[in-house]
């Protein structure tokens, strides 16, 4: 029995997520120290902590060069320039500490469960740790691209990563695709300027999955989303 670790930062959090889930049930089965997966609790915590914070950075700094770039070369949309990009702050509350190197105490929290002698398959699957052995073949990849319009009117696009390092983003407001950027999350916030107030455009998106900073497999579906202009 082959068991699995995931690569990718939100799939690795994810199966971290699952497996403190689920790994109640078994507890007097697998024998992990309770002080260990109390430790495994409040890293990954931490964890989901700063992959938010990060994401949230991820955006101000994408959005802050594009009202850099517009403040000094302008934009194809006329109109008064908004409002600097507010920078993100910490909570009042902060989580608590977790320590460093997660994935090292998971893998040996997983270490433990073989150790146990009661890991079988079936357990290891509802874990979400099993390798089942199927590989991937990225070359054949295709995403699925969603959007949606979020907060202050930018569209909020959504797709699914798995093993994939992240996706480009392509971009048509009407002549015709240019790329975006590459999104390493699966949810990616366009914070491009908005149409001027009262007026309205018509933005479409595709992606392709990349892997080792290369495009790989086939083009998403187009994703249409009707923006509004805003103050």
């Amino acid at each position: 029995m082959l068991l699995l670790v995931h690569t990718s930062d939100q799939m690795l959090l994810l199966q971290m997520l699952r497996f403190l889930n689920r790994y109640p049930s078994y507890s007097a089965k697998l024998l992990v120290l309770a002080s260990k997966i109390n430790r495994l609790k409040k890293g990954v915590l931490y964890l989901q902590f700063i992959m938010d914070e990060n994401n949230a950075i991820k955006v101000f700094s994408e959005g802050y060069t594009a009202y850099k770039n517009r403040v000094r070369n302008g934009s194809v949309t006329i109109g008064l320039l908004g409002a600097a990009p507010e920078m993100p702050e910490y909570p009042t509350i902060m989580p608590e500490l977790g320590e460093d190197n997660i994935e090292g105490l998971f893998r040996e929290v997983l270490q433990d469960c073989v150790n146990s002698g009661a890991l079988s398959e079936e357990i290891a699957a509802d874990l979400g740790i099993l390798d089942l052995g199927t590989p991937v073949v990225l070359e054949e990849g295709t995403p699925k691209l969603t959007g949606k319009i979020g907060t202050g009117g930018h569209p909020i696009l959504h797709t699914f990563i798995g093993d994939y390092s992240g996706y480009q983003i392509w971009k048509d407001i009407g002549k015709g695709y240019l790329l975006l950027t590459v999104s390493t999350t699966a949810n990616y916030t366009d914070i491009s300027a908005l149409p001027i107030m009262g007026s309205g455009e018509v933005w479409k998106y595709k992606i392709i999955y990349v892997y080792k900073n290369v495009p790989i497999g086939n083009w998403s579906n187009e994703c249409t989303i009707s923006v509004i202009g805003h103050v």
